[in-house]
């Protein structure tokens, strides 16, 4: 089992990260959501750091972020596969990860596709498109503007530190059982990428 955080570091890579993503309309999410919003910090067990984009957004400025990330000494991996465009950005400094993910919009929900296992975190659209803003280690970030809503979705009873907070977000073989097509995000990206003629 993976030991949490060292929180010194962990205050000094969010301070990073906002320094980075400051100008990127971007969102805490999940872990990062629920230590900023009922903890004042992290939560007790926290292994990682939590930074969410709508799917489009990323699609416009993964590129950049992830440059950006880079060159302020992030070690970085991008995601694209399966949807043709940069999905998750996975960024390492001080011995910490931060998962900076996409929701993509599908009808009425937004989705995360897990790049690991079969299985997506899924919420309403409206619930991840409208914020309010919450101060975090001494700068100012953005979570969904429902949070007590979001955090039950998330977590249930969010209210009681546990050992293990497992997302209860989480559809198995959403994107399959959907049929969500891999060029969901081609028409976006076409706005922003140049395309080699064929």
């Amino acid at each position: 089992m993976a030991r949490p955080m060292n929180f010194e570091d962990g205050a000094k890579l969010v301070k990073a990260l906002h320094e980075v993503l400051k100008p990127f309309p971007c969102f805490l999410s999940q872990g990062s959501a629920l230590g900023a919003y009922r903890d004042g910090g992290f939560t007790p067990t926290e292994l990682d750091v939590d930074i969410s984009f709508l799917g489009e957004d990323m699609v416009q400025y993964g590129g950049r972020i992830a440059c950006r990330l880079i060159e302020a000494g992030f070690e970085v991996h991008t995601v694209n596969k399966p949807f043709n465009a940069i999905r998750i950005i996975k960024a390492f400094k001080y011995g910490i990860k931060a998962d900076l993910a996409a929701y993509l919009l599908w009808k009425d929900v937004r989705f995360c596709n897990s790049n690991l296992t079969e299985y997506s975190l899924v919420h309403p659209r409206k619930l991840l498109e409208e914020y309010m803003e919450i101060q975090w280690f001494g700068t100012r970030w953005n979570i969904p503007k429902d949070i007590e809503v979001y955090l039950k979705r998330e977590y249930g009873d969010w209210k009681t530190p546990r050992h293990d907070h497992v997302s209860k977000s989480r559809v198995r073989r959403f994107r399959y059982d959907e049929r969500i097509p891999n060029g969901l995000l081609d028409k976006i990206a076409e706005k922003y990428y140049t395309r080699a003629p064929k």
